[in-house]
């Protein structure tokens, strides 16, 4: 995983995008608000407050207690109501000594919902110690505890979306697969269940936003780093906080070493090393800011690229500098070769250095882009290098030698990195386009674009089997499935709400027929002539239409004939467009259809229209500076609000006179919509900070301020028609709804384009909805989520919500304790077993109202009632269950995929677990130890095929490997390296290696003769026919296949030898083969067993040599193959049997000699076929 860090003159944030409203009032439908689904736009404000923010906590970490105040009273004035800021301030008054102000603030932040995800700060902050014995603290705490009246639990609230409540920054898959971990601005951290899209664990504590994220020890614990200037480690599991550390103040995203033992920050004066044990900081690589880190895979030695372009080498034991380099350009990203022998860097000027990693002495160069190279990443074997540069494509380099293999091109805007597939057959490249493509690393084809993704994605992941990829951009995380190019578990799309006037009624079925849904902009057929809009608004008496188009131009047409009625031209003072979007979306028409107004959000000109006629009437405000975000008529048409964009406030004309009425004045933050109540004396206005504002136009002044929780924004706000209440359709598609006079929250719905499936809940925690948006809801506790579902007896509740939005009390419930489950075995949500048989063990209690049972799922199918009755053991008055399940793995499958869940005797459910079981057979391997004597001291005796006979079977036994084994040893011995005392050394320390489930071959060629007393030797070098007692007698050469010490239990001896058959006297023939079928071959591996020698000849036959090879050797190769499987005694199933190997072998030697040579089989032990090799493609 890459993470981009921002570089002088090189700014990563997403340029403004502007978005597209429509809005419409009829006695039928009391509200409807629509939300396109655009990228986020952030303006001024936002910037602003994010400064603040940054000063203020610098500054507290710092001990500068009273510029954090100052600079986090601004952060409160752009952005009312912001729990984070009132929590900072409330630790900076404690620190001050000031705890009446300290306790103000923090039942401020409380109130805010500053604590849904943070409440374990109040227990764990230094900064609250002067705070905790105060009587106030302790009400705090009882309240925090208690928000839905939740008895004897964490604090608890419902997750309408499973999703971050701002800006995603990072996505990891774990280790395993089965778990996703996402950092985000909302200051939590997050860990999903991969394959349901479920939230896991919420990991809540920073201060500010999470910025940097990983797994650590295996997948057991998680790392984050914070813009808060610390690092924590959390229980993957449970939540639980293991330990904090404090990073450098100004720190970066870093890297955490292979071991997790360490931590490496860029800085902007250098890095800074942190020990994850003992939080110990050292700083090291003093000088100019740095770019990039990165850790040697054995995790010796790191090395940083600065701003300069130094490169640096470090030594993690001594933290000493071991040598620089410097380019004279600044270093964009730095990485290790996978075997480390290699450094290489890459930067502004586009050239790829590869260094030596001990010294780095410059080894070769090139300029790999004509622009700067934003990342470099290796292929997991090290063979390639991938490059991604600012020039929009992406580059393939051979490793050996530089050379160019392929250019990835296709993207519209910079690549900004790189990601390999696990296997280093696919490449994944994010682009500013706001698309990730998908490559052929092989060929450099496109395979997949995944488009309608932010112009900034902060990471790109593959799941560690590759089908599966991670995005993660301000939108948030998503999680797609590669092979078929889809989103997994994605959250609603546009949003549609309406809410019924008078009884109070929960939102109806959703009305998709209004305004139309399509992702891009409309078209619309006028005179023939096909026009781009970028926006559409429909005058009341739907006799006019005015477009807002993609030439930059506005347009009114005759709804009728659909004949243009004006082109009103580009509206800008200086005619620059080129970076805006929906330039045109701000507009509206007045009550009776006269008047039209249009804001230009280019340049924040205003212009007033004759509707019928586009004749210009005038334009507002000409001498003021960016207004005309928002404008709307009020319902008699007599009064004109227009938004005083990044200004904060909003202007009230007289459409008839032109005269200013009202300027109301509030703090800045892009003002996003503004409405007027059906009276025409009230209006009500959002910005990009999320405070919503009610005025009051009989005195100019604000009434009340509203927040959006959790940090979002409003895109739009209206007011119900009695005017009783207000709703926000907010960024993160949700729909709030206030009442006007308490200013309460009344409660959030959150409805599904896509699948017309909505949520409605309130603040009580009552809720009701249908389908997949009940599934996709949570109720978080503490740092465990469960489905919301789980607690449906309890929350479920129409009559409750409906009664909410109507603003009646809803008293909230008393949630019973979820039971309690506890999973014994599996122990991971990923394992792996060796035989085909998942075993479940699991204990429950529940000690208030008992336990109903466990529920356990096999692949998405309850498990019988009758099976679990014989696994599951209720005692203790049904209090306690203990499950102990053995659930077999089916057959053609080799993963099985378990829930579990506890139910209480009322109906409430735990946490489902869920777990993957795979079965993998053991990795068996193949041991080769292959002999062969050629040249001997006589020359007389020399042989010409020996050595190329040991060669070829090596080769194509070691072509198994990923085949039939998961690896395959060679031990290879020729001429004068062969003699008895080095074969007895290779059968004690190589053949003795290999386990039950492995193979071993020996395979002998040359010499063999028969002693004076009849005994079988195979000739070394040296020996001779009539002396070969130097050679390896038949007992040693038994030994190596039949000795009662080696492990393996498939054995085979080959001997390519003149008198072989007379070696081990006769023995039993084997039956024609057992078929394979391709699913029992691992079957068959795993059960089968026996020792077999196959012999060249007959105990006084001669063993021949033609066709480059001895003549047995030769058939052996074939049969290997793959002609033993498909000739006569073959089955044809794509395997070799060692059966049909020496059916084929015999026969196709007597063929081939016209039956002057006959192998024999002169010992078969526990003969049961055993497949040695796959037959290759042609073969079969």
């Amino acid at each position: 995983m890459r993470i981009i860090v921002g570089r002088p003159g090189r700014a990563l944030s997403r340029s403004s995008n502007l978005y597209s409203w429509a809005f419409v009032m009829s006695p039928a439908l009391a509200l409807l608000i629509s939300i396109w689904l655009v990228q986020p736009w952030q303006g001024a404000g936002s910037e602003a407050f994010d400064q603040a923010f940054d000063r203020g906590l610098a500054a507290l970490l710092a001990g500068r207690i009273d510029e954090s105040i100052e600079a986090l009273k601004q952060c409160l004035e752009l952005r009312p109501e912001d729990g984070m800021s009132a929590y900072n301030l409330a630790c900076a008054y404690s620190r001050k000594g000031e705890i009446d102000a300290a306790l103000d603030w923090l039942e401020k932040s409380n109130a805010w919902g500053w604590f849904i995800g943070n409440f374990s700060m109040l227990w764990t902050d230094s900064d609250l110690e002067s705070l905790r014995s105060e009587p106030r603290f302790q009400r705090l705490i009882e309240e925090v505890k208690q928000p839905l009246a939740v008895s004897g639990l964490p604090p608890a609230y419902i997750d309408w979306s499973g999703g971050h409540r701002a800006a995603a920054f990072m996505a990891l898959f774990s280790p395993d697969g089965s778990r996703i971990l996402t950092s985000s601005r909302d200051g939590c951290a997050r860990i999903w269940d991969s394959a349901s899209g479920e939230l896991l664990v919420l990991l809540g504590g920073h201060r500010a936003q999470v910025i940097f994220c990983a797994w650590a020890d295996a997948g057991r614990q998680v790392l984050t780093g914070g813009s808060d200037n610390t690092f924590r480690f959390w229980d993957a599991r449970t939540g639980d906080l293991i330990r904090v550390l404090f990073g450098p103040s100004q720190g970066q995203p870093g890297a955490l070493s292979p071991d997790g033992h360490l931590i490496l920050c860029p800085l902007s004066t250098g890095a800074m090393l942190i020990d994850s044990g003992t939080g110990r900081q050292r700083h090291i690589a003093s000088g100019p800011k740095v770019h990039a880190v990165a850790f040697s895979s054995d995790g010796e030695r790191f090395i940083t690229g600065h701003a300069d372009g130094t490169t640096a080498l470090f030594d993690v034991v001594s933290r000493e500098c071991q040598a620089t380099r410097k380019s004279g350009t600044p270093i964009f990203d730095v990485t290790f070769s996978p075997d480390g022998r290699w450094v290489v860097t890459a930067g502004a000027d586009g050239i790829v250095r590869w260094l030596d990693a001990r010294s780095l002495d410059l080894a070769r160069s090139w300029r790999a882009h004509p622009a700067e190279v934003n990342d470099v990443a290796f292929s997991p074997e090290g063979a390639e290098l991938l490059t991604c540069s600012v020039d929009r494509t992406a580059r393939i380099w051979r490793a050996e030698d530089g050379a160019l293999l392929h250019t990835l091109s296709g993207h519209g805007d910079e690549v900004f990195f790189g990601a390999w597939s696990p296997d280093g057959a696919r490449v994944l490249t994010p682009s500013r386009d706001g698309t990730v493509c998908e490559w052929d690393a092989g060929t450099g084809e496109l395979m997949l674009t995944l488009g309608g993704l932010g112009a900034v994605q902060r990471s790109v992941a593959f799941s560690p089997d590759g089908t599966g990829l991670v995005t993660c951009d301000e939108g948030g995380p998503r999680h797609w499935d590669l092979t078929t190019g889809t989103e997994l578990a994605q959250s609603g799309g546009r949003i549609w709400v309406q809410l019924r006037n008078g009884r109070g009624d929960a939102p109806s079925a959703i009305d998709s027929h209004e305004v139309g849904w399509d992702e891009k902009p409309q078209r619309i057929e006028i005179d023939g002539a096909r026009v781009g809009a970028d926006a559409v608004f429909l005058s009341p008496d739907r006799g006019v239409v005015y477009t807002a188009d993609e030439d930059d131009h506005g347009r009114l047409w005759d709804a009728g004939s659909g004949h243009l009625v004006r082109d009103l031209g580009p509206l800008s003072r200086d005619g620059s467009l080129a970076h805006y979007g929906s330039r045109w979306a701000s507009a509206c028409f007045s009550p009776d259809g006269a008047l039209l107004v249009t804001a230009h959000h280019a340049d924040g000109s205003v212009h007033l229209w004759e509707a019928l006629t586009g004749e210009e009437v005038t334009v507002l405000g000409e001498d003021e500076k960016s207004i005309g975000w928002a404008v709307a008529f009020d319902p008699l048409g007599e009064q004109l609000a227009v938004a005083v964009g990044a200004a904060g406030g909003v202007y009230i004309w007289s459409p008839t006179s032109l005269e200013l009425l009202h300027s109301l004045s509030g703090p800045p933050g892009g003002v996003t919509h503004v409405a007027f109540r059906s009276d025409g004396k009230a209006l009500v206005s959002s910005n990009i900070v999320g405070a919503i504002r009610l005025w009051d136009l009989a005195t100019g002044t604000c009434s009340r301020v509203l927040q959006v929780p959790f940090s979002d924004w409003a895109r739009r706000v209206g007011f119900s028609p009695d005017g009783k209440r207000i709703a926000a359709a907010t960024n993160d598609h949700r729909v709030l709804v206030w009442d006007v006079e308490s200013g309460k929250l009344l409660g959030t719905i959150v409805p599904e384009k896509e699948t017309g499936n909505w949520l409605a809940f309130t603040p009580s925690g009552h809720y009701q909805g249908t389908g997949q948006a009940i599934a996709r809801a949570r109720l978080v506790q503490g740092a465990i989520s469960y489905p919301l579902a789980c607690f449906a007896a309890a929350l479920e509740s129409p009559e409750q919500v409906r009664a909410s939005f109507a603003g009646v009390e809803v008293e909230p419930p008393k949630l019973p304790t979820p039971p309690s489950l506890v999973v014994a075995r599996p122990i991971e949500h990923e394992s792996s077993v060796g035989e085909r048989v998942a075993h479940v063990e699991a204990l429950a209690t529940e000690p208030l109202a008992g336990l109903a049972g466990i529920e356990v799922e096999q692949d998405g199918v309850s498990v019988p009632a009758e099976t679990l009755a014989r696994a599951l053991a209720l005692d203790n008055n049904e209090r306690l269950a203990r499950l102990d399940l053995r659930l077999p793995i089916p057959s053609g499958s080799n993963a099985t995929r378990i829930t579990l869940q506890a139910v209480s005797a009322r109906g409430i459910k735990s946490r489902p677990e869920r777990f993957v079981v795979r079965y993998e057979p053991p990795k068996r391997e193949l041991y080769v130890l292959a002999l062969g004597v050629a040249d001997y001291a006589d020359n007389a005796l020399d042989l010409a095929y020996p050595v190329q006979d040991v060669d070829g079977l090596v080769a194509r036994l070691e072509a198994q490997k990923g085949e039939l084994f998961h690896e395959v040893h060679v031990e290879r011995r020729v001429d004068r390296a062969v003699s008895n005392a080095e074969v007895l050394r290779l059968r004690d320390q190589f053949l003795l290696r290999a386990r039950p489930d492995d193979t071993i071959v020996v395979f002998v060629a040359g010499h063999g003769v028969r002693s004076e007393t009849g005994e079988y030797w195979f000739l070394t070098p040296d020996a001779t026919p009539d002396q070969p007692y130097s050679g390896i007698k038949r007992a040693d050469l038994e030994s190596l296949v039949a000795w009662d010490k080696l492990n393996a239990t498939k054995r085979v001896l080959l001997l390519d030898t003149c008198h072989s058959g007379a070696a081990f006297g006769r023995g039993a023939r084997g039956e024609r083969g057992i078929a394979f079928q391709q699913t029992e071959v691992d079957t068959l591996l795993e059960r089968s067993s026996g020792l077999y020698i196959l012999a060249a000849t007959s105990d006084d036959g001669f063993a021949r040599e033609q066709e480059g090879n001895g003549l047995f050797t030769r058939a052996l190769l074939d049969g290997l193959e793959g002609a033993a499987d498909s000739g006569d005694f073959g089955d044809k199933d794509g395997t070799v049997g060692i059966d049909e190997l020496m059916h084929f072998a015999r026969y196709a030697v007597l063929e081939r000699s016209a039956g002057r040579q006959q192998p024999t089989f002169p010992k078969i032990e526990g003969g049961e076929n055993f497949p040695l090799a796959r037959a290759r493609e042609g073969t079969r």
